[in-house]
């Protein structure tokens, strides 16, 4: 990726450190020696209120002995879904009519997605964070710099294989719900 990506789109925008009007606001060259981790998430979308934990845990976890910081970056529709959501969150946040523009940049398309950026440089060093945060929630190989492609692979098969295994558990319970909801119908008589 090209240098400074990030950090002139992220100068433009509103960080902020709380949620409301009066937020204070954080300078983004209060981010320029960390490693940034850019989170892309919505209150309305669930595998992203299924991350959201995991990643908090991560942060709360790491955020001592790491030199990084989140910032979260709302596709919610409205002020009221993101403070909401928002509200739960430990990290700062950037206002919601600057992300498409970033996530554009950064070829962001769903979500929830966590890209990992050199603060320094403002290149991208993964934008595969949500799964370095599933298999390194200790961050001992954080900040994930240096990945080979079969690490990568990796993650991506692992990822691939626990959501293939939870798609056929939940066709199997609802076909088997399907099936017992018909024998019980089956047994009601018409005439009642």
């Amino acid at each position: 990726m090209s240098k400074n990506l990030v950090i002139p789109i992220l100068q433009k925008t509103t960080i902020r450190s709380a949620v409301g009007p009066n937020a204070p606001t954080v300078p983004v060259q209060a981010l320029t020696d960390k490693t940034v981790m850019l989170y892309f998430s919505a209150s309305w979308c669930p595998p992203c209120r299924a991350f959201t934990p995991a990643l908090i845990d991560f942060y709360k976890q790491n955020k001592a002995n790491k030199n990084f910081e989140v910032v979260f970056c709302s596709w919610d529709s409205n002020e009221k879904e993101f403070d909401t959501y928002y509200g739960t969150h430990p990290w700062l946040a950037m206002k919601r009519k600057d992300v498409d523009e970033l996530a554009n940049q950064l070829g962001v398309r769903t979500i929830p997605s966590l890209v990992v950026v050199n603060g320094v440089t403002g290149e991208i060093i993964t934008k595969e964070g949500r799964m370095a945060v599933v298999k390194d929630p200790t961050a001992e190989h954080f900040p994930w710099e240096g990945m080979s492609f079969e690490e990568k692979k990796g993650l991506q098969l692992r990822s691939a294989t626990v959501g293939l295994a939870m798609s056929l558990l939940a066709a199997a319970a609802l076909y088997y719900y399907c099936y017992f909801l018909e024998k019980e119908v089956e047994e009601v008589p018409l005439d009642e």
